[in-house]
């Protein structure tokens, strides 16, 4: 490769990783949030964990929309909207696995220890801070590595931002794929795949993995001797002002309480909000529905189906191809995060990097079973990841 074309490579990278750890970093902050809530009342439990579930099963390209209007057009097409808009896009595949985890870590919790905290007067506060905090630990840091390369995975998608006919290539290494790809430049598109893979996993082995070992202090009857400290947990309780980051910590949570004070505004915005969304669903069938017909329309019940048995198909796949790495997991003492490290690592490659592969080997006659291959290119991995979480 060209010494200019190095360059280029790294300077896409740079602003690539800049955008994944932002968004990382965002979703991390929120998925926290939202997971704790969610979990530490029925109430809010009951609307929050479907509205969850639903925005989860949305593809990235689904929140196209909402990423220009709200944050291109705001701006004025200016680039810092472009880039906000890609952030927010590399947020939406970040998201939801670290606020489900969230979930489930704090609703798992042993109920004693908390009515017991409870019992003897500490304030939600002190719940929050000093038992569910710490419990969630083991998840957060499980689950960052997912999400980390399932950002990666989107990533071509999120930094071409197409404003009607018009496509706005943000520097980045997704466009530089993509560039290389529809310049049929195979040392390109080899090279700019090798350096996301060779970028995650660095992050995967030298970050995340010592963390996992270490995370293993915060397990619920954690038993032996204490995991050494990694470097990045001893740097960061040196550099960071705790205290600070503490007190902020309490103004969330007793925001979080204070929304108890208000439950019926927010039982009548959320009855609002059912009552819009029926109406546009409303006003959306009647768009559909009057003449003239589009002769799409009438696909749509038909492609539903099929695409749906793919998913299905493509999933059941992903759990017959993850059982022997987990079997291996269980029977292997250390292999689980030998198998971590590569799943996350192999998880971070881009779809389009296997589409010529796929159909110039099965051909274009059998792009159905072309497009089950290529969903399996995605839930494979987070498929492994999940059934893999129980070996830990």
């Amino acid at each position: 490769m060209k010494e200019d074309e190095a360059m280029y490579l790294l300077s896409a990278a740079f602003w690539s990783v800049i955008r994944i750890f932002i968004a990382y970093f965002i979703s991390l902050l929120f998925g926290i949030l939202y997971g704790v809530l969610a979990a530490m009342n029925p109430r809010r439990e009951r609307w929050m964990i479907p509205l969850l579930d639903v925005l989860q099963s949305v593809p990235i390209l689904g929140f196209f929309p909402i990423a220009v209007s709200l944050l291109v057009f705001v701006f004025r097409g200016q680039r810092i909207g472009l880039e906000l808009a890609a952030i927010f896009l590399i947020f939406t595949s970040q998201v939801w696995n670290i606020a489900f985890g969230v979930y489930e870590t704090v609703k798992t919790f042993p109920r004693d220890i908390a009515e017991m905290a409870t019992s003897f007067g500490m304030n939600p506060n002190f719940l929050v801070k000093r038992i569910y905090i710490p419990a969630l630990i083991p998840t957060i840091i499980y689950n960052s590595g997912v999400s980390l390369a399932v950002g990666w995975y989107f990533l071509m998608a999120s930094e071409i931002i197409t404003l009607g006919n018009v496509a706005i290539r943000l520097p980045g290494l997704g466009t530089a794929m993509m560039g290389y790809v529809s310049q049929g430049n195979l040392v390109g598109t080899l090279s700019t795949v090798s350096t996301i893979v060779f970028i995650n996993w660095c992050t995967q082995w030298f970050l995340f993995r010592p963390l996992i070992e270490w995370s293993d202090l915060f397990k619920f009857g954690a038993v032996g001797n204490a995991p050494e400290e990694p470097g990045i947990v001893a740097f960061l309780r040196n550099n960071i002002r705790w205290e600070k980051l503490s007190r902020q910590l309490d103004r969330i949570i007793a925001w979080g309480e204070s929304i108890r004070k208000h439950q019926q505004f927010f039982s009548f915005l959320r009855y609002a909000f059912y009552v819009a969304l029926l109406g546009l669903s409303a006003y959306f069938l009647y768009w559909l529905a009057r003449p003239p017909y589009s002769p799409r329309l009438i696909q749509i019940p038909e492609s539903l189906i099929v695409t749906t048995f793919r998913v299905i198909i493509a999933v059941g796949l992903s759990i017959l191809l993850s059982f022997p790495f987990v079997i291996k997991a269980i029977r292997t003492s250390g292999a689980v995060k030998n198998i971590y490290t590569l799943a996350a690592t192999m998880g971070s490659v881009p779809a389009v990097i296997f589409y010529p592969l796929i159909v110039r080997s099965i051909g274009r006659e059998y792009m159905g079973t072309a497009a089950i291959l290529l969903l399996l290119t995605g839930s494979l991995w987070y498929t492994l990841f999940n059934m893999l979480k129980g070996a830990l």
